[in-house]
């Protein structure tokens, strides 16, 4: 699993595709994963690996909320698995904030392991989705 890693800030810094440098709460962080927003759809491609790849992934998702959206759907392009701080995160949207939250998967082991955890009826997991983030 990578490490958090506090990166300095430049404005021509050259980072790999699914390598960006985000700025949440006045830090710079790399996460590995790049995030599209439409309507009520947020797309996650790359692994989803690092905290900051959560506040970035939870970020998005409250301006979602915050915006009125009661049916949230988030597409995962690559993952196989998500963190413990994002799955807590989505069983708070689901539980408590009343939020219809449903997963897509493109990734098979993504549903293998949310079986695991025992959360496909929770999250209304799909999976092998044909869908191409733009």
């Amino acid at each position: 699993m990578n490490d958090l890693k506090r990166l300095p800030y430049s404005e021509d810094e050259k980072m790999n595709d699914l390598k960006t440098l985000t700025h949440l709460r006045d830090e710079i962080f790399e996460t590995n994963i790049s995030l599209n927003v439409k309507n009520n759809e947020v797309i996650v491609s790359g692994d989803v690996v690092s905290i900051s790849d959560y506040w970035l992934i939870k970020e998005k998702v409250i301006n979602l909320v915050e915006k009125g959206n009661k049916e949230i759907i988030i597409t995962f392009n690559d993952a196989e698995f998500l963190s413990s701080s994002i799955i807590g995160f989505f069983l708070k949207l689901v539980l408590k904030d009343r939020i219809n939250l449903k997963l897509k998967a493109k990734n098979p082991q993504f549903r293998s392991f949310m079986e695991i955890l025992g959360l496909v009826k929770t999250f209304q997991i799909e999976n092998n989705i044909n869908y191409t983030a733009s």
